[in-house]
């Protein structure tokens, strides 16, 4: 939950090369990069809300004032349009409101091959000295990664990272200084890690106070796949999975999970999933499971595999799914991947990855901060939500726009997916605001957007979780 006043950071939130219009260094996907930054205020009335940007060295170099924050009326920015950001800017940002407020960014190229990722403003609830990160890779079949950590302390501090493989085993570590409000990043492929590899990391603030916060991007080498997520400064025993896709709706979009156990000590975990199936219309339910999963260690699956369960017979389908601990006493964060590397036409190669739910965040109402529906050949996109109890329920959609949705039925453990130009009854192919959802009973979810038409080349695909409250 965010307190009346709220302070967010954000940029780091993504990626700080997210803000670097001409990327000179040999890390990182290639390309000229811009950031959207889009901020809603949860709360009733109108506030003054402000965004300190700050340079890698910590120094503030942009202020940017909404003196008339308004409810469920997304704030959007770009970076090219802030000029005393300057040619160039590399950095990370704090968003400071009179009322509570929740933000995201958008990482995207400012100009030719199309890539876009999506990462979320972290509270200074959902802050610790230490930051986790579900998955991490090195020359993963064209892919690699890094990790922005920004300090969101008062003061310069020492941050070690320490990078585990599937088995568990630390295979390396370094330790690097981090000014106040300033952020670093952290490239795997200068971590002295084997090619192929795929694991976990840790972040930690070697006082054991400084506050971080963290985001983590994929990307692949070859293609123009960019999928980020935000790192988490502890877990849950249960994990809510708002959207899991195989071969969804037949153009390829299949997902797949990194569960790291956050400790202490090792636990065995489950994942139970609920997924329609798009060709036969019922319902699938499956199970999985992972024994001694160890501490810092991560659980990896891929649906586009082989699971040994129900799943494995739907040709097309989507759902929902609920992670849990069944012994042990660590703690689980989730992330899942969704991407399309099966289909030969434009959408090949488009991917995103959304952070899982811990038990005690849903709640019966939820905001998404930026749903589009922009036509043909520009960005559309819609929201998920999944229903976290045994009861049936309806649910309200009112947007930004105007335009409510009533009673509509949400089924016990199952998920709705709602694409907004088909629902919208006004601004159907100009839509760029937001949405709150209120349902009888507790609910998670996510949004997306991609662009889907000759205009697609690229990876303009993204996802980020919905914003639960009370």
């Amino acid at each position: 939950m965010y307190s009346k006043m709220t302070r967010v950071c954000i940029m780091l939130l993504l990626l700080t090369l997210a803000l670097l219009p001409g990327i000179a260094s040999a890390q990182g996907p290639t390309g000229s990069f811009a950031s959207g930054i889009a901020c809603l205020n949860l709360g009733t009335a109108t506030a003054q809300a402000t965004i300190d940007f700050y340079n890698t060295g910590g120094t503030k170099v942009a202020n940017v004032i909404n003196p008339a924050f308004e409810p469920n009326k997304p704030w959007l920015l770009f970076t090219p349009n802030i000029s005393s950001l300057g040619s160039g800017f590399s950095g990370s940002a704090v968003v400071n409101s009179a009322q509570q407020a929740a933000c995201s960014v958008n990482t995207q190229t400012n100009g030719g091959t199309q890539r876009v990722g999506t990462s979320e403003g972290l509270a200074t609830t959902e802050l610790g000295p230490k930051a986790y990160a579900t998955q991490i890779v090195n020359a993963l079949g064209n892919f690699n990664s890094y990790v922005s950590i920004q300090n969101a302390g008062a003061a310069s501090t020492k941050v070690k990272a320490r990078y585990l493989n599937a088995a568990g085993a630390e295979v390396f570590t370094q330790e690097v200084d981090i000014p106040a409000n300033s952020s670093k990043i952290f490239y795997q492929e200068q971590a002295g890690l084997p090619v192929n590899f795929i694991g976990s990391a840790i972040f930690e603030a070697t006082d054991g106070t400084t506050p971080l916060a963290g985001a983590v991007a994929l990307y692949n080498t070859a293609t123009a796949q960019l999928l980020s997520f935000n790192t988490v400064k502890g877990g849950a025993s249960k994990v809510f999975l708002p959207r899991l896709a195989k071969n969804l709706s037949g153009v390829g979009y299949t997902s797949g999970f990194a569960c790291q156990n956050i400790g202490p000590g090792p636990v065995d975990m489950k994942m139970d999933i609920s997924m329609l199936d798009q060709d036969t219309k019922a319902i699938v339910a499956a199970s999985l499971s992972k024994a001694a999963v160890g501490e810092g260690q991560s659980w990896l699956g891929f649906f586009g595999s082989p699971t040994g369960t129900a799943i494995d017979a739907i040709n097309k389908g989507f759902g929902s799914g609920i992670v849990t601990t069944t012994s042990g006493t660590g703690k689980v964060a989730c992330t899942v991947n969704e991407d399309n590397r099966t289909v030969g036409s434009n959408l090949n190669g488009q991917g995103s990855t959304v952070a899982g739910v811990p038990d005690g965040k849903q709640t019966k109402k939820m905001f998404f901060s930026q749903i589009v529906a922009l036509g043909v050949n520009s960005f559309r996109g819609g929201f998920q939500i999944a229903n976290t109890t045994a009861t049936d329920t309806t649910c309200t959609y009112t947007f930004s726009n105007g335009d409510v949705l009533s009673n509509q039925s949400l089924k016990a453990n199952s998920s709705n997916s709602v694409f907004a130009e088909a629902v919208l009854t006004n601004n159907k192919t100009n839509f760029n605001g937001s949405v709150r959802v209120e349902c009888g009973e507790a609910i998670v979810g996510i949004y997306n957007l991609t662009v889907q038409g000759p205009a697609a080349a690229g990876d303009p695909f993204a996802t980020n979780s919905g914003i639960n409250q009370q």
